[in-house]
C-alpha cells in the first residue's frame, strides 16, 4: 500500500508547480501538504524511506530534515555528508537542486567535501540542459559572482532567454507577486517577437493580460487578449482561442460591457465545445447565464445554467456543481421565486459542507438568510447570517464578514430595531476603513443616518455629511443624490 502511496505522490509532484526564492514557496507547501502524511509512516519502513531518501531529501528543506532525522543521519562527518550529497546529485531536474540549495547547512557541509566541487559542476550541467528557471535567485543569494552555479545560468540565460523570463513570470504569478511577474512578461514579449515565436508571443501576451487583470487595468488586459486572439487564430490553435475568447469574455464583465461579454462567452463555448474540454465548457455556460443576468434576461439564464449543471454532475465536479447551484439560486431570486432560490442554494450548501469549502459555504449561507428576509422569515434569516458571521471571523475573511454584517443592520432596521441595526454598523465601519474601502464605508454611514433621522436628527446629520464627502471624494453622483435626499 505504502508503495501506491509512493507512485501517486511521485505523480502528483511531477504535476506541481514550481516556486522561486523567498517567502511564499507554493513548491514546498504543496509538497508538504500532499506528502507529510506519507512520509511519517515511511518512518517505521526504513527500506522504502532509503529507497525514497533522494525524492524526500530534494524537493523540499523541511522534509530534507526530516528524511534526516527520521534515518538518524546528523551529517556530523564528511564521509555521512557525502554519501547523502551523491543520493542528491542523482537527481536530474531542478526541484532537487533547489530543494538542497535551499538548505544552507547541508550545502556547506557538502562542500567541505572532496565530493563537493563534482556535485557542483554535475548541477551546472543539469541547469544547462533540463530547462530550470526557478532557483536563479536562490543561487545568486547564495552563491558568490564568479560561482560555477552562476556562469552556468548566465550561459542559460543567454540560449533560452525568452523561455526563462516567461516561466519566471508564471512561478511569480503563481506567487501572488504580480509586479514582478509584470516585469519579466515585459521582458519575454519582445524577445519572443525577435525569434519570431508566434505561439510564445501569444502565450506571453495572455500572461500580460493576465497579470494586468490583477492589478485592475481590464481594459490593458482586453487589448492584450485581443491581440493574443489574432495570433491563437492565425495559428489554428483553437484552444489557445478558447482561452482568449473566454478572457476577453470576462475583461468585457469587468467592464461592465455584458452584450459584448456575451458575445465573447458565446464564441468560447463553441470552441471549448471543439477542443473538446467538457469542463470548461460548463465553466463557459455558467458565465453565459451570468451574462443573461447582467442584461436583466433572467429566464434565458436557466438553460445554460442548467446545461453546465449537467455537465458538471457527469463530470462528477462537486465544486462545479456548487458553483452553478448558487448561481442559479440568484438568477431565480432575481425572477422573485424565493423557492426555488432556496432549494437551489440549499443543494449548493450541502456540496460545500461535503468539500469542506468554508468560503463557499458561509457565501451560500448569506444568500439564505437573504431568501429568509423575501420569505419574511426574519428570525431564520438572522440565524443563517450569524453562521456566516462565525466562519467568515473563524477565516480571517474581513470582507465577507462586513457585508454580512450590513445585511444583519438592514434586517434589523427592517424589523424596526434600531438601536440593534446600530450597533452592527458600529463593527461593520471600522472593517471597511480598515479595507480601505471608501464606498462601502460611506454606504454604511447613510444607512446610519437613516437609522437615527427619526430619533435623533442632529446626529443623522453628521453621519450623511461623513458619506457626502466620501461620495464627492469618489465622484459618486448617484449615492451623492441619494444623501442628499436623506439629509432633505
Amino acid at each position: 500500500k505504502l508503495r501506491v502511496q509512493i507512485t501517486t505522490a511521485r505523480i502528483l509532484r511531477k504535476l506541481t508547480p514550481y516556486a522561486v526564492d523567498g517567502q511564499a514557496d507554493l513548491h514546498e507547501a504543496i509538497l508538504v501538504y500532499l506528502n507529510q502524511e506519507l512520509l511519517d509512516r515511511l518512518g517505521s519502513h526504513p527500506v522504502l524511506l532509503r529507497e525514497t531518501a533522494a525524492e524526500v531529501g530534494a524537493y523540499s528543506p523541511s522534509l530534507t530534515q526530516k528524511a534526516i532525522e527520521t534515518l538518524g543521519i546528523e551529517l556530523a562527518t564528511d564521509e555521512q555528508a557525502e554519501a547523502f550529497g551523491r543520493v542528491l546529485a542523482e537527481a536530474r531536474s531542478g526541484p532537487e537542486i533547489f530543494g538542497f540549495m535551499r538548505n544552507k547547512d547541508l550545502q556547506k557541509r557538502l562542500m567541505a567535501t572532496n565530493y563537493g566541487p563534482d556535485v557542483v559542476r554535475e548541477w551546472a550541467a543539469q541547469i544547462l540542459t533540463t530547462n530550470t528557471v526557478h532557483a536563479i535567485g536562490e543561487f545568486a543569494i547564495i552563491n558568490p559572482p564568479d560561482s560555477e552555479f552562476l556562469r552556468a545560468l548566465q550561459t542559460y540565460f543567454r540560449a533560452g532567454k525568452e523561455t526563462m523570463l516567461n516561466e519566471l513570470g508564471e512561478v511569480y504569478q503563481a506567487m501572488d507577486r504580480p509586479e514582478d511577474a509584470l516585469r519579466h512578461y515585459q521582458q519575454a514579449l519582445p524577445v519572443m517577437r525577435e525569434v519570431g515565436d508566434r505561439e510564445g508571443e501569444a502565450r506571453t501576451l495572455a500572461n500580460l493580460a493576465s497579470v494586468l487583470w490583477t492589478l485592475d487595468q481590464v481594459q490593458e488586459a482586453l487589448q492584450l487578449n485581443e491581440e493574443a486572439l489574432l495570433i491563437w487564430r492565425e495559428l489554428g490553435d483553437l484552444k489557445g482561442e478558447a482561452e482568449a475568447l473566454s478572457s476577453i469574455g470576462s475583461n468585457f464583465d469587468l467592464l461592465d460591457r455584458p452584450q459584448e461579454a456575451l458575445r465573447s462567452y458565446q464564441a468560447a463555448l463553441d470552441a471549448w465545445r471543439s477542443v473538446p474540454d467538457r469542463g470548461r465548457e460548463a465553466r463557459t455556460l455558467v458565465q453565459i447565464g451570468s451574462a443573461y443576468a447582467a442584461l436583466d434576461r433572467h429566464r434565458e439564464a436557466l438553460p445554460p445554467y442548467n446545461e453546465a449543471l449537467s455537465i458538471y454532475r457527469d463530470l462528477e465536479d462537486a465544486a462545479g456543481e456548487a458553483h452553478a447551484l448558487d448561481m442559479m439560486g440568484s438568477n431565480y431570486r432575481a425572477l422573485e421565486r424565493p423557492s426555488d432560490a432556496l432549494s437551489s442554494y440549499n443543494s449548493a450548501l450541502a456540496l460545500w459542507r461535503e468539500l469542506q469549502d468554508a468560503d463557499g459555504e458561509a457565501r451560500t449561507l448569506d444568500k439564505i438568510g437573504m431568501v429568509h428576509e423575501t420569505l419574511g422569515q426574519p428570525q431564520e434569516a438572522l440565524q443563517t447570517y450569524e453562521a456566516a458571521l462565525s466562519i467568515y471571523r473563524s477565516s480571517g475573511d474581513r470582507l465577507g464578514e462586513a457585508l454580512t454584517l450590513d445585511n444583519v443592520g438592514w434586517l434589523y432596521r427592517k424589523e424596526g430595531r434600531p438601536a440593534l441595526a446600530l450597533e452592527v454598523y458600529k463593527v461593520a465601519l471600522p472593517l471597511w476603513r480598515e479595507m480601505g474601502d471608501r464606498s462601502n464605508e460611506a454606504l454604511v454611514l447613510l444607512h446610519m443616518g437613516d437609522t437615527l433621522a427619526t430619533e435623533e436628527p442632529e446626529e443623522a446629520l453628521n453621519h450623511y455629511d461623513q458619506a457626502l464627502s466620501i461620495w464627492r471624494e469618489v465622484g459618486d453622483r448617484r449615492w451623492e443624490g441619494a444623501t442628499l435626499e436623506g439629509m432633505g
